[in-house]
């Protein structure tokens, strides 16, 4: 699914207030692994940022990643009551993997381990918050897009 230009610039506004919770925009580059230009061009809705940055900048700045990317649920980590814990649920795990190895195959691509590696507790975190599996397929689709 294509974005939109107003979804782009709802994004576009979430970021930047993801930003102010880190600093500066600055900051917010340095954090994302990207220049400081491209944060402006994400803030203004000139350009759609990578997945990898913005799951970065949501962990940075104790945003929740389904709120930063799409908007749903509450801005903060840990503001929604019933919040699910950290415990790591081994089942739930093998199911993120999974999707995560399905994906690549769908796509006909290979991410060397450490990326990987990187990519897992992304998705699992967002597992946790998101029982929807078609989100969660759409979730592991753009993250592994964003490589």
């Amino acid at each position: 699914m294509r974005a939109t230009a107003a979804d782009l610039e709802a994004l576009a506004e979430r970021l930047s207030r993801a930003c102010a919770q880190i600093g500066t925009k600055r900051q917010a580059a340095q954090v994302m692994g990207v220049s400081e230009d491209m944060v402006h061009r994400y803030c203004r809705a000139e350009t759609k940022p990578p997945f990898l940055p913005l799951a970065t900048l949501a962990r940075a700045a104790g945003v929740r990643l389904d709120w930063l990317a799409y908007g749903e649920g509450a801005m903060l980590q840990g503001e929604e009551a019933g919040a699910p814990a950290l415990a790591l649920d081994v089942r739930l795990l093998v199911d993120v993997v999974e999707t995560l190895e399905a994906t690549l195959r769908a796509l006909d691509l290979d991410l060397p381990p450490d990326t990987k590696a990187r990519a897992v507790p992304l998705l699992y975190q967002y597992a946790l918050v998101q029982p929807s599996t078609d989100n969660r397929l759409r979730f592991t689709r753009d993250l592994v897009e964003s490589f």
